[in-house]
């Protein structure tokens, strides 16, 4: 009974030690954890507000880069008469913008094969900015002076204004379709602008064309704002990245495409998509899982006042190896109560036994005859046991009236003392 009582004992003071660390711990780590995360979602927002930044002067400089070209201005200044024929007679308007547009899209492709040279490695980068990322833009287009499409890389039918009765602004009538261009053609600013261009967000740079102090169109280089390019930050930075609009994440995230509807819901619930910012993180459950983030709104964008970057954490997966480690707590208590019982039972059994012997001898006094030799306690060394043994033996002998040990040790040395006399 004794040693249960020990074990339940132990058992009990091992489960409460365990407990109290176990919850103690699971805290420190929780927070541990917490701050942890939140210290890379602070850097990894910074990084990747930097690196838009960056990417939005690049794109400024590249459009003002080709806008220096002389042969662009050259073209965008030219007048009717001076596409005369041989006879002196100047084309009509519409001819004379077809001219314009053959002329230009010569000078655009030019620049498009040199760009493309360059990403590939098989031409120098220009000087500048505008070289500092090798990548050719995904859209590159040149409007007039009224801000009405000339040239476009891409598609060498757009040109010219839109459709007197049209009701919706055409996508060659730039001065419509993105108002922002206005200022780069009016006032001669360099724009870095975010626009939605065929139903895609685009990163957009525009700067004024010039001939002498003359403003006569612009160059508009994008590049769009799309999964891989999401993929391309996260990968600078080691965490997942998504950019929005408004309240609508959109082929611009490194996660899934399929969690766009849960990321575009799950950041409105929380109140800070929509113009909402905020200072701290937040926690948002995709796919069944915890993530951290944190959103930083983009400020500088005419056209897209509510565009803004969320950089995203995995706060499951940090949470899963914190609770990983909290379960070896439970285990070397464990460990710990089974090695101490164990302990316990060796030491009961070494420092008990001596006891179990005087016990028996005792019992056997009490059923036998206290008076036979044989009664006699014998626990070798100096333990309580054997102090105890010795004072057994002495009660024994004064309560039979047997002589001590040590009396019939001196009568043995006084009869030899005698005989030797």
């Amino acid at each position: 009974m004794f040693r249960i009582q020990v074990a339940l004992t132990l058992f009990l003071a091992f489960a409460a030690t365990a407990g109290a660390v176990y919850f103690q711990v699971d805290g420190a780590l929780s927070t541990q954890a917490k701050a942890g995360l939140e210290g890379r979602l602070h850097a990894a927002r910074a990084a990747v507000v930097r690196t838009q930044r960056l990417n939005d002067y690049r794109m400024a400089a590249l459009a003002e880069q080709i806008a220096d070209a002389p042969k662009v201005a050259a073209q965008l200044a030219r007048r009717p008469e001076s596409l005369a024929d041989a006879e002196g007679n100047a084309p009509d308007m519409e001819t004379f913008r077809y001219e314009i547009h053959k002329r230009m899209n010569e000078e655009v492709q030019v620049w498009r094969l040199q760009l493309e040279a360059v990403a590939a490695g098989t031409a120098t980068p220009p000087a500048g900015a505008a070289g500092a990322r090798i990548e050719a833009p995904d859209w590159f287009v040149v409007v007039d002076a009224a801000g009405v499409g000339v040239s476009s890389a891409s598609d060498k039918a757009w040109y010219g204004p839109c459709d007197a009765g049209a009701d919706k602004a055409c996508d060659s009538d730039l001065a419509k379709a993105q108002p922002a261009i206005k200022a780069v053609i009016e006032q001669g600013t360099i724009l870095a602008d975010v626009w939605m261009v065929k139903g895609s967000p685009m990163i957009v740079g525009a700067a004024p064309v010039k001939a002498g102090e003359t403003i006569v169109g612009a160059v508009v280089v994008g590049q769009r704002l799309t999964e891989a390019e999401a993929r391309r930050q996260s990968a600078l930075v080691g965490t997942q990245v998504a950019h929005f609009r408004g309240k609508t994440f959109t082929q611009s995230t490194s996660l899934s495409s399929d969690l766009e509807p849960q990321l575009s819901a799950a950041f409105d619930a929380a109140g800070i998509l929509g113009g909402k910012a905020t200072n701290g993180n937040v926690e948002v459950m995709l796919a069944g899982r915890r993530w951290l983030a944190a959103v930083d709104y983009l400020d500088g964008y005419p056209s897209a006042p509510d565009t803004g970057v969320a950089v995203l954490i995995d706060a499951q997966k940090v949470y899963d190896e914190a609770q990983a480690v909290l379960m070896w707590i439970p285990l070397a208590a464990l460990a710990g109560f089974v090695i101490c019982l164990l302990a316990f039972i060796a030491f009961f059994r070494r420092f008990v036994k001596p006891f179990e012997e005087v016990d028996r001898g005792v019992m056997e006094l009490i059923n036998g005859d206290p008076k036979a030799p044989e009664y006699w306690f014998d626990v070798p060394g100096s333990s309580l046991a054997s102090t105890m043994s010795q004072n057994l033996n002495i009660l024994v002998c004064n309560l039979s009236g047997r002589p001590l040990p040590e009396d019939l040790e001196e009568q043995a040395r006084a009869k030899v003392g005698e005989a030797t006399e």
